[in-house]
């Protein structure tokens, strides 16, 4: 059974006809699809914003482990209360992080900016599951900054009310809907048409270099093997060739111990029996070697 997070946005009539609270599991997934399914460049810049959220349930209920029934509309309404929580946490969070206290730790510093949060905002922050995935990802961090700037730039027009907002350059706005939130998700403007083909053309050049590549080096790995085996079968005949070396140094010298050991030193002069006495002693020390150690 998975927790549940409470709804962040103020209650209203239509409260009552909601579904249930998201789960964590339920948030991390759609937090992973809005990560995983951009803009598509490819069918061009007239992509609305019913079809972007289409794709995301798409991915959502295909990557799905758990039992949810959620539709389009439901996941764009829930990511439009993530976004921002986790914006304005974004926005007190950096404010603590600029005026650091003597000894803090990096846990007094995220308890402080989630009570900045709750006297700022009146609710407690219960979105941090979704912060801590947020936080570093390189789309999350340029959503933010972009709707910073269109934040900055409304408050510069609004000084000259007829210049207008739109211009080649700004951003798709996204209607998150459902009344979540006063504001609109801001995406950046996907690129042409025809550089986003360009761009396919050459990733499928890229690929074709990659996989040229991955050949050559898997030739060069078998090659190297080849050449590992062949030196370790040279070594082991080496081996078979010194061992039977050894063995017929150690057969010739069986014979000339036995030759040694059956001299009778009593039939000799005394020199060359003190001789072969002590060698007969040699090979018998030797013999008792091995014997010895087992």
């Amino acid at each position: 059974m998975t927790s549940e997070i409470p709804s962040q946005n103020k209650p209203s009539a239509k409260s009552k006809s909601r579904s249930t609270n998201y789960s964590v599991q339920e948030d991390i997934l759609l937090v992973s699809a809005w990560l995983n399914i951009g803009l598509d460049p490819v069918k061009g810049n007239d992509q609305k914003s019913t079809a972007y959220w289409a794709r995301i349930a798409e991915y959502y209920h295909k990557n799905k482990t758990f039992e949810t029934n959620r539709d389009a509309s439901s996941l764009q309404h829930r990511w439009s209360a993530i976004q921002a929580a986790v914006n304005k946490f974004c926005g007190y969070y950096e404010q603590i992080l600029n005026r650091p206290q003597s000894g803090e730790t990096e846990q007094d510093k995220l308890q402080r900016a989630k009570k900045m949060y709750r006297e700022r905002e009146k609710v407690a922050f219960l979105q941090e599951h979704n912060w801590n995935i947020l936080k570093y990802e390189q789309k999350w961090i340029s959503f933010s900054a972009k709707k910073a700037a269109i934040a900055t730039t409304r408050k510069r027009k609004s000084v000259n009310p007829e210049a207008s907002l739109q211009n080649a350059s700004s951003p798709i706005v996204l209607d998150e809907g459902n009344g979540a939130t006063s504001e609109p998700s801001f995406m950046e403007r996907p690129i042409g048409q025809k550089q986003a083909k360009d761009l396919l053309k050459k990733e499928k050049v890229k690929e074709n270099v990659a996989s040229q590549l991955e050949q050559f080096r898997a030739f060069k790995r078998e090659t190297e093997r080849r050449k590992e085996e062949r030196f370790q079968l040279s070594l082991s005949q080496e081996e078979k060739l010194y061992i039977l070396k050894e063995k017929k140094e150690q057969a010739k010298q069986q014979r000339e111990d036995d030759k040694i050991m059956l001299i009778d030193i009593t039939t000799l002069p005394e020199m060359q029996a003190a001789y072969f006495r002590d060698r007969q002693a040699e090979i018998m020390a030797r013999r008792a070697r091995p014997s010895e150690s087992m």
